[in-house]
């Protein structure tokens, strides 16, 4: 299976396990408390599945969230590598970070 195919199967399985947490639900809760449940439980799915795709893509590295290494600026002006938001160098605050 290619990765669309993954993906929408992927996809088809979180509709139905809503699908089946909101009917089981709402057969045993009535009407208004049914609702206060479903919302949050669909929240915290949207979340966790989320997160899952995040984790499977590398997106959630330490270095992405910041918690890994520091942030190099690299001044526009003289081409000096540095950690600080203005160039030691020149002065500058043309600056790219990587």
């Amino acid at each position: 299976m290619n990765g669309n195919q993954q993906f929408l199967m992927q996809q088809l399985l979180w509709i139905g396990v809503g699908l089946a947490i909101s009917v089981s639900v709402s057969m045993v809760m009535p009407f208004p408390y049914s609702l206060g449940i479903m919302i949050p439980i669909f929240l915290a799915m949207g979340y966790f599945v989320r997160r899952q795709t995040l984790k499977k893509t590398g997106a959630l590295q330490p270095s992405v969230l910041g918690s890994g290494s520091s942030v190099q600026f690299y001044c526009a002006n003289c081409g000096a590598k540095h950690n600080q938001r203005s160039c030691p160098r020149c002065g500058s605050t043309s600056t790219r970070i990587s």
